[in-house]
């Protein structure tokens, strides 16, 4: 409830109305927020912020068809990419990047393959597809032809091609989020590799690795530990953020998580915070960091 000398003392303001000043699809917009009381008024503006404010919820049984088919495409984009970018021991190289608008292949020369989900194509090397009305092996096909390079076949995830343009967007700022706030863990790690932060096909998933007693990149030692998003999977049937430690420490399991936070211990273990209980806060942000930091503060100490 909203307490002004404005109002009536023991009055209860109700908002009439919350009018959007720009694209709520980006990460910051301005709004006009009108109250009011009895004969009067107040308007507010509110500069709003995607990390302190409502994020989208998400349907996982809405957005899984959407999911898949889109996945599909990202793994297209990924063979695709394989053949323009030199192979690294890290694998860094079949990472595609996150965007404002959705996803995007790394340079590919001086090219590069779009997925976008705010107008619901593909572009890249003068052409482009409509998402929903190409295939996921016809893109690969004609992108073969475009580019003149041998593309393996990935191994597809969709039974069908559906795609559903408002799920798109909802998953676009989700990933979105969850990209800027995974790489911003960067600037509070002072020792060892950090891996960029990257969107991986095969699992469709936005993560970065950690490997806090490396040098350099080609350094051997294989700790690690992988900060990421998950867009949902077999295991668990929703997206959600997780740790996890490889080579897996014997203690790892044993740090005390702050609830919602939790342990997951089949089909993978690691640390685990359900997007959805990124929504049901004021400040996701502030949960997610707190989440980050239990994990981060103990590991690298």
């Amino acid at each position: 409830m909203l307490s002004s000398n404005l109002f009536t003392p023991g009055s209860s303001p109700k908002t009439l109305a919350i009018v959007s000043l720009g694209n709520c699809q980006t990460t910051s917009w301005p709004r006009l927020v009108i109250f009011g009381s009895g004969t009067r008024i107040l308007i507010i503006l509110i500069w709003y912020d995607l990390t302190m404010t409502d994020l989208p919820e998400i349907n996982y049984s809405q957005l899984a068809p959407t999911r898949d088919y889109l996945q599909d495409i990202a793994k297209v984009i990924g063979k695709t990419q394989q053949q323009f970018i030199a192979g690294d021991p890290n694998d860094w190289y079949k990472g595609l990047l996150v965007t404002t608008i959705g996803i995007s292949s790394q340079k590919l020369g001086d090219q590069e393959i779009i997925i976008d989900l705010q107008t619901g194509e593909v572009r890249g090397f003068g052409k482009s597809w409509r998402l929903g009305e190409v295939e996921p092996v016809k893109l690969s096909e004609e992108l073969k032809s475009v580019t003149g390079k041998p593309i393996e076949d990935p191994e597809f995830t969709a039974k069908s091609v559906t795609y559903d343009p408002a799920q798109a967007k909802l998953l676009s700022t989700a990933l979105y989020w969850a990209n800027q706030e995974i790489a911003k863990l960067t600037d509070q790690i002072a020792i060892g590799v950090i891996s960029p932060v990257l969107l991986f096909p095969h699992h469709f998933d936005v993560s970065m690795v950690w490997f806090p007693k490396r040098q350099k990149s080609e350094d051997t030692d294989e700790n690690q530990y992988t900060f990421g998003f998950s867009t949902g999977d077999k295991d668990i049937p929703e997206p959600y953020f997780y740790i996890t430690n490889w080579p897996e420490s014997p203690t790892f399991t044993s740090i005390k998580l702050t609830p919602p936070a939790h342990w997951q211990k089949s089909g993978f273990s690691g640390a685990i915070l359900n997007y959805k209980d990124t929504t049901n806060t004021i400040n996701p942000t502030q949960l997610l960091d707190s989440y980050f930091q239990t994990i981060l503060k103990l590991t690298a100490s």
